[in-house]
Formats: C-alpha cells, sequence, structure tokens
C-alpha cells in the first residue's frame, strides 16, 4: 500500500480508544492515543487509516492485534531510541510484558535501563510500537505519555494487569 501523498492528521475513534495520526510525506510522523470525544472520527480515512481503524477495533474488543506493517517515520528517531523501539516492536506480542531493564539487556546495553524509560516516553507511535507493555521493577507500571488510566486500561484489554 502506498500514499506518498498522505498528510495531515486522521483520527480514529472506537470506544474505548481513539489514535490521533498524523503524516508527512507518505510517513507516520506521531499518533497520539486518548480518550475519544464525540465526532471527532475523521470522514474520510486514507487506505492505512482504514486499516489502522480496523486494528483499533479489533485491539479495542481486547482480542489479539498485529498492527500493520506501517510506513513509519524513522529518520526522526535516533538511532538507540530506534534499536530499543525495533526490539519491543519485534519481540514483545499482544499480552506480553518485559521491564525497563529486560529490554535494555535485549538491546545488548543491560545498564540502560533508564535510558529505555526515557525512549519509551518520547516514543513517537505507542500502541502501535507497545511501550505501554514495558514496565518496572516488580510489574510496576512506570509512566506512559497517554496517562497511567491509559495505560492500565491497554494493559487491561490484553489481560497483562
Amino acid at each position: 500500500m502506498s500514499e506518498p501523498r498522505l498528510a495531515g492528521t486522521e483520527h480514529l475513534v472506537t470506544s474505548p480508544l481513539a489514535l490521533s495520526c498524523t503524516w508527512q510525506e507518505g510517513r507516520l510522523t506521531r499518533i497520539r492515543l486518548h480518550i475519544p470525544a464525540q465526532g471527532q472520527r475523521s470522514s474520510l480515512l486514507s487506505e492505512w487509516g482504514e486499516v489502522l481503524l480496523h486494528s483499533l477495533e479489533t485491539y479495542a474488543d481486547g482480542k489479539p492485534t498485529a498492527w500493520p506493517a506501517l510506513p513509519l517515520a524513522w529518520t526522526t528517531v535516533p538511532p538507540f531510541a530506534r534499536t530499543v523501539l525495533e526490539a519491543l516492536a519485534q519481540t514483545v506480542g499482544w499480552g506480553e510484558w518485559t521491564t525497563y531493564g529486560g529490554l535494555a539487556q535485549a538491546c545488548g546495553r543491560p545498564k540502560a535501563a533508564r535510558a529505555v524509560g526515557r525512549i519509551m516516553s518520547c516514543n513517537p507511535w505507542p500502541l502501535v510500537v507497545p511501550c505501554h507493555r514495558v514496565l518496572g521493577a516488580g510489574k510496576q507500571l512506570g509512566g506512559f505519555s497517554s496517562g497511567l488510566d491509559q495505560k492500565r486500561l491497554l494493559l487491561g484489554l490484553e489481560n497483562i494487569l
């Protein structure tokens, strides 16, 4: 699927989740996860928007979801952050979780747990690159860019918490 001219923001809404997806030059630059507002959904979605909405609906139903291989704007992400985010996306699947330290170790930097935490807080594609599945030692929630209530909701949908 190729939409080279795709630019702007699309709003994907299903209960209890909403995504605002920002596109630039055909690449997904940012996803903002939030609680849906009345009438917020984009009336006309791109092909990628339709695919994402279908995945979001499946996810919101609490069913295992494989997110599509989206054209992410990796050029905006520093090299170590990209390594961490790619490792997370490739190794921690639906219903699974890891710790900040575990992810740091998986990336070959066992002492970089705090750096991994910072990277998770700046993840431009939450949900699709599942930073909500990264927890503190002892299964503590840690933080989440969309708030801890959203993180609890996501982890609950996946039966992690």
